[in-house]
């Protein structure tokens, strides 16, 4: 066998590098960001989550919701206008296009009118104008029995000669309709703008928002209940005032405060809508004093414009007059001159002539 070899007493160098006997310390760890861990997205403030909740009423989800709200800088109504325009199922794109001639002044008059109106039936407290810029209405929002209906008519929309867009959001008067879930608000919004195409075929230049909150309140409290069942058309009712004649009795006095000159009861529907007699009249009454006005301001105008012929005319005639009398004055005078008349005596000398 052979033998081992020994071992030498002796061991192999050790090469160091540079720093490894005394090693530096390892960087501290990134701190986390704030609100949550490392890969956890930070809660959102108070205003934010309010911002998030109105903005998903109109049935958005809260993700879209969240990054429309970025990108509109925190704006509840430019978020909501900029997911409508881009959202791809919300409207029919193939909009019904305007005339091309609309009177602008026309135009801007039947909106004011229609906020008037709508303003004195459902409250001040619950209309809200958006505004563009100081002296521009782009829109508006009126809280409606259990929702709120939210109408833009930013440029180029022409309404009301065209449809403007409308959203319906939950939240109204009397509560909210919470039996309406997720993409419920959406639908009703494209159906409701639907109908408002079809109010506005052939009728072009009309308000229409007044029968939209009446159609609005309906489609929430049917929603959810099984297949729209056809409306059937109610009878005639025969008021009260009629039925008197009928009988040829006298005709009853109604209290205006608590009935209609009719006597139906203010507070009973209008058949075939949902409103009252009593939100009927109310609008009326603000359509036809929004009329009185602009026709009381129409005849201001046309006064001061007849005055103000007038007083043309009349300066235009005195100057007439002074001209031809300055003219015949001179005539006169030329014709003295030369001799063709004879002066008129001055006061105080004999009519008797002298001798030669």
């Amino acid at each position: 066998k052979p033998m081992p070899k020994p071992k030498p007493d002796w061991a192999p160098a050790v090469v160091l590098k540079p720093g490894a006997l005394f090693p530096k310390p390892a960087p501290p760890p990134a701190p986390a960001p704030k609100g949550g861990v490392v890969g956890v997205v930070a809660p959102l403030k108070p205003s934010e989550e309010k911002a998030v909740r109105e903005v998903a009423a109109f049935g958005f989800t809260r993700s879209d919701s969240i990054l429309a709200l970025r990108a509109a800088n925190g704006q509840v109504q430019r978020a909501v206008l900029n997911l409508v325009r881009e959202h791809p199922n919300y409207l029919d794109k193939r909009l019904p296009i305007p005339a091309e001639e609309v009177d602008l002044d026309a135009m801007e008059d039947a909106r004011f009118d229609e906020r008037t109106a709508l303003e004195a039936i459902h409250g001040e407290e619950n209309m809200t104008e958006i505004w563009f810029k100081m002296g521009e209405v782009v829109g508006f929002e009126v809280k409606l029995q259990r929702s709120a209906l939210l109408v833009r008519y930013d440029p180029p929309n022409k309404y009301p000669y065209e449809p403007p867009i409308v959203l319906l959001r939950n939240g109204g008067t009397e509560g909210s309709a919470d039996h309406v879930k997720d993409g419920g608000w959406l639908e009703m919004s494209r159906r409701l703008f639907r109908e408002a195409a079809k109010l506005l075929a052939g009728h072009e230049g009309q308000a229409i928002v007044y029968d939209l909150a009446g159609i609005a309140n309906q489609m929430v409290e049917e929603w959810g209940k099984g297949a729209k069942k056809p409306v059937q058309k109610q009878e005639q009712q025969s008021s009260p005032v009629a039925q008197a004649g009928a009988a040829k009795v006298a005709k009853p006095k109604y209290d205006p405060k608590t009935h209609t000159a009719d006597g139906y009861p203010l507070d009973d529907l209008v058949p075939g809508k949902k409103i009252t007699y009593r939100q009927r009249d109310a609008y009326q009454r603000a359509a036809d004093r929004a009329q009185a006005e602009k026709a009381k301001a129409l005849s201001q105008e046309d006064a001061a414009e007849r005055a103000a012929r007038e007083r043309a005319e009349l300066s235009r005639q005195l100057q007439r007059e002074s001209e031809e009398k300055e003219e015949r004055e001179y005539q006169a005078r030329l014709a003295r001159l030369r001799g063709e008349v004879p002066e008129e005596p001055t006061a105080g000398s004999s009519s008797a002539t002298n001798p030669p």
